[in-house]
């Protein structure tokens, strides 16, 4: 965490750069939406930022304003210091170089060396192919080996730049950022655990931690806590709803699946509403009015929430919500009991658990 502390980045641009000013670009989350907070003046290929560190050191982008540019955007970590930036005009992204903080260094670090894994194994086909030339067949199998090979390289340079540097912010955004993807939660959580508890408040590590949770999510689990506005902007929290039944319905009023779907989860509402059970309906929609809109023409009774943050809900995230409809059912006791039930597969469940005697 930083507070009250000073960055300064000095940029230099090599090549023939066809505008007046740069931009200084903040992202929320990881590929969250960006905006623009500052810009420079570009004089003789050189220009210059300087403010006060934001609460945490993320990353954020210095942006080319050349239309001609084939690649716009710089990754830095904005931290107290004096950041030295090299770019070309042509190319914001590669080959870049960040230095003079630690985070910056780290990341330039990163590059360089999966640059030299790439290109080594590029030489080693080149030299290959001149040797005893080019066989397609071959190639269908060659091709996926040297996908693999990099790969594997490439998470080696992971795991040791993580575990070597778990008490820098890097350590965390490499974790979300390159690995996630590639690794079981069981793996994720022993890189989780490396991490300096220095960093356990960092937003790249609360992400990780919820995207292992979230990778984790499976019948047989807790419900996670939460808590939402409803449609009148009361927050509801979950725990309101634990001794029952409950079916979690995750719908947004621009899905055509889920409208579709909607009578069957009237019809299992007005049939079991009195017996211990309860929906949940959580939307990723974005815009309040047509959320509202939509609850009403559905004749959707039970309980709505919603925060207008779509597939950034929280609770979205956490329970591994990639497309709607999707439906998650848990019992009394908390415990996750099925998952993507519907029509008269999820009907019958219901009634089945709410008729137990």
């Amino acid at each position: 965490m930083a507070q009250n502390s000073k960055y300064v980045i000095n940029g230099v641009i090599s090549g023939n750069y066809n505008a007046d000013k740069v931009y200084l670009i903040s992202e929320e989350f990881i590929n969250g939406p960006q905006k623009t907070i500052d810009s420079s003046l570009v004089n003789q290929g050189r220009f210059k930022f300087e403010g006060q560190t934001p609460e945490y050191s993320v990353i954020h982008f210095i942006k080319s304003a050349d239309s001609t540019s084939r690649t716009n955007l710089t990754p830095v970590f904005l931290e107290p210091g004096n950041i030295n930036v090299t770019v070309s005009a042509e190319h914001f992204y590669h080959n870049a170089s960040v230095t003079g903080t630690a985070n910056n260094l780290l990341l330039t670090q990163y590059s360089a060396l999966v640059k030299n894994v790439m290109d080594s194994v590029l030489l080693a086909t080149s030299i290959d192919w001149t040797i005893n030339g080019r066989d397609d067949k071959k190639e269908q199998v060659e091709f996926p080996r040297r996908t693999k090979l990099i790969n594997k390289r490439n998470l080696d340079i992971q795991r040791e730049m993580v575990s070597r540097y778990n008490n820098q912010v890097f350590a965390p955004f490499m974790i979300y950022w390159e690995m996630r993807r590639d690794l079981p939660p069981s793996d994720l959580t022993a890189l989780y655990n490396q991490l300096d508890p220095k960093l356990s408040s960092h937003p790249y590590t609360i992400l990780l931690k919820d995207f292992i949770s979230a990778s984790s999510f499976a019948v047989g689990n807790q419900m996670p806590d939460f808590s939402l506005p409803n449609h009148e902007g009361k927050e509801v929290k979950w725990n309101e709803f634990k001794g029952k039944y409950v079916l979690i319905d995750f719908w947004a009023s621009w899905c055509g699946p889920c409208l579709r779907e909607m009578p069957n989860i009237v019809k299992l509402y007005e049939e079991c509403k009195d017996k211990n059970f309860e929906i949940i309906g959580i939307t990723v929609d974005d815009n309040k009015d047509k959320w509202l809109k939509a609850i009403k023409e559905n004749n959707m009774t039970w309980t709505q929430l919603g925060d207008m943050k779509a597939w950034d809900s929280h609770i979205v995230k956490l329970c591994n919500v990639s497309a709607v409809p999707y439906t998650v059912l848990i019992d009394p006791t908390g415990k996750v009991i099925a998952l993507d039930l519907r029509g008269e597969e999820l009907i019958k469940k219901v009634k089945e658990l709410v008729t137990k005697k």
